[in-house]
């Protein structure tokens, strides 16, 4: 991220920034007060990056088996496949129904375009529902469980 094209920002600022950025929101979540809109786009836009990062482009052909996390006045997790739609549309669902819930996505991860990951997905909401303490709320939908459990348990139960 970057200021101006030609003034780039310091990595080790940004991550401080966003770190923040986090902390405040959590705390106007709890607190049940009015969060900064430029906090929520600082968050939503380093999940968006971190996404980008752990596949392959974002709209190349194939299926994905996704994960992404929402805090707010509820936080959760959402394990999901795209199948013939191109992931960043979306991605802009998401948001626009994060933001009428009043949650920020917080984090994501998706997989790199494989032939099929409906059985993937099956196993890893499964294996999410199997953890004590854990409740399903929808059928892809999951609170009471970290973002980086739940991503260890998706990535774990990978079918080839």
């Amino acid at each position: 991220m970057t200021i101006y094209a030609d003034h780039p920002t310091d990595p080790y600022v940004e991550a401080i920034e966003l770190r923040m950025a986090r902390q405040r929101l959590r705390f106007c979540f709890e607190n049940d007060i009015l969060f900064r809109v430029d906090d929520a786009e600082r968050v939503m836009q380093a999940a968006y990056d971190a996404m980008t990062r752990s596949g392959n482009p974002l709209d190349a052909p194939g299926e994905r088996l996704y994960l992404l996390s929402f805090e707010g006045l509820q936080s959760y997790v959402k394990v999901g496949r795209v199948e013939k739609r191109i992931f960043p549309e979306r991605l802009k669902e998401y948001e626009h129904q994060a933001e009428l819930n009043t949650v920020v996505i917080f984090d994501g991860w998706v997989s790199k375009a494989l032939p099929s990951t409906r059985l993937w997905e099956t196993r890893a909401c499964d294996a999410l529902a199997a953890v004590p303490g854990v409740q399903r709320t929808h059928k892809e939908y999951f609170s009471g469980i970290t973002f980086e459990d739940a991503l260890a348990i998706v990535q774990r139960e990978r079918t080839l």
